[in-house]
C-alpha cells in the first residue's frame, strides 16, 4: 500500500498545469451565422498593456493585445464609428489569445459586444480569440465570398 501511495505521489509530482484553448468545429455558414459582427478589415497596429515585453505565462491572466483595425467591409452587424474598431486578446494562445499581421486583411467573425476598459486606453474593445477563426482574407474562397454577399442563415 505505501509502494501504492509513493508511485502516486510520485506521478503527481511530474504534472503540470497546461492550458489549452478549445473550440467547436464549425462550417463558414455557422461561423458567420453566430457571430454578432462580420468584417472584413486591415489590422494598423498593435499594442499591449503589459509592463515591460508580455510574457506568455507571467502574464496571461492580466495581459492582453490590442489591434486596432480598419473596417474595409461589413457583412453583418453594426458599422463602426470612423471605420476603426479596437480589438483585445489574451496574451496566451492557451487562452485563446490570437496574434494578427499588421498590414494584413483579415475576415473576421466576432462574438461578444464591445466593452468598456474601465476609463483605460483604448475605452471601447471587442474580444477576439481563437474561436472566432480569424481567416486571412487571401484564404477566403470566392464561394465563401459569393456567401456573404448574400447570406442565408
Amino acid at each position: 500500500m505505501a509502494r501504492l501511495f509513493t508511485v502516486a505521489l510520485f506521478m503527481a509530482m511530474l504534472t503540470h498545469v497546461a492550458l489549452s484553448c478549445s473550440c467547436f468545429e464549425q462550417t463558414f455558414e455557422e461561423r458567420f451565422c453566430g457571430s454578432t459582427l462580420s468584417i472584413r478589415a486591415k489590422v494598423l497596429a498593435k499594442f499591449d498593456n503589459c509592463p515591460g515585453t508580455c510574457d506568455p505565462i507571467e502574464d496571461q491572466f492580466e495581459g492582453k493585445f490590442f489591434f486596432i483595425v480598419k473596417v474595409l467591409e461589413t457583412f453583418k452587424g453594426p458599422s463602426a464609428e470612423d471605420n476603426i474598431i479596437f480589438l483585445d486578446t489574451a496574451v496566451n494562445d492557451g487562452l485563446c489569445g490570437v496574434n494578427l499581421s499588421i498590414g494584413s486583411e483579415y475576415l473576421l467573425n466576432l462574438n461578444g459586444e464591445q466593452m468598456s476598459n474601465d476609463g483605460t486606453c483604448p475605452k471601447k474593445t471587442r474580444p477576439i480569440g481563437l474561436c472566432d477563426f480569424p481567416t486571412l482574407w487571401s484564404n477566403v474562397s470566392q464561394d465563401e465570398k459569393d456567401f456573404l454577399d448574400t447570406p442565408t442563415c
